[in-house]
């Protein structure tokens, strides 16, 4: 991984795969993200009135668009949203069919709400080998993505497709890890993958990985069918 690390560093796509090891003190310091840190909170406590079928009083908390054009959020004042203001107080009027937010939970949406009220892409977790991605993924609910590359300008085009954000939310679903690619090396014989750039999806069950697509193409339209794919494949069985 620190190999890999440090190539992603040189060309420049340290966004398309992040460090599964956060610097010290970056976590407190992340800003809230509407997708990781407020989007789950809706999905958990709020859906059964307010999602995209619902939509009670004409709100609709299952994306940030439908949410930014109703008027409750005053980016960078929680205390003037009346998102905020519903979830909070001695008596909180909303919501009607779960109980009350606990503070973890008033005080994510406060903070995304005085940071801005922003919409950053959804983080990619990362994994630091292909072993992880596979124990990551051995229940058989996330397909395995391996990305296998290396120093040419090829592997730099294909990462660069992968950091199309439209890909996001498609690699928030999967366990995946990056892997230097090595003509010889151990990693690319076991996967049988012949050159670089490849992206490899697996299905980690049960013992023996089995392959479900290999892609020499990064274009976000192929990544993102694929992912899809091997999602519904995965939820078939």
């Amino acid at each position: 991984m620190r190999i890999w690390s440090g190539i992603a560093v040189v060309m420049g796509f340290a966004g398309v795969l992040s460090s599964p090891v956060p610097a010290a003190g970056l976590e407190q310091q992340k800003e809230v993200s509407f997708a990781d840190g407020v989007l789950p909170i809706f999905q958990k406590k709020c859906f059964s009135c307010h999602d995209a079928g619902s939509k009670k009083g004409g709100l609709d908390l299952s994306s940030y668009e439908t949410l930014m054009g109703k008027n409750v959020v005053v980016p960078g004042s929680p205390e003037k949203s009346k998102l905020y203001t519903s979830v909070t107080g001695a008596s909180p009027k909303m919501p009607k069919n779960a109980g009350p937010l606990d503070k973890t939970e008033t005080e994510t949406i406060a903070a995304w709400i005085r940071s801005g009220a922003k919409n950053p892409p959804p983080a990619r977790a990362g994994l630091g080998s292909a072993d992880e991605a596979l124990k990551a993924g051995k229940d058989g609910t996330k397909p395995v993505v391996l990305v296998f590359g290396d120093t040419t300008p090829k592997t730099k085009l294909f990462l660069q497709l992968l950091s199309d954000p439209s890909l996001d939310q498609s690699f928030m679903n999967v366990a995946y890890a990056t892997i230097p690619y090595e003509k010889d090396g151990d990693e690319a014989k076991k996967y049988k993958v012949t050159a670089a750039p490849t992206l490899l999806i697996l299905d980690p069950r049960p013992e023996a990985p089995k392959e479900l697509k290999k892609l020499t193409s990064g274009a976000p339209a192929g990544v993102k069918s694929a992912i899809t794919a091997a999602l519904k494949t995965l939820s078939a069985k």
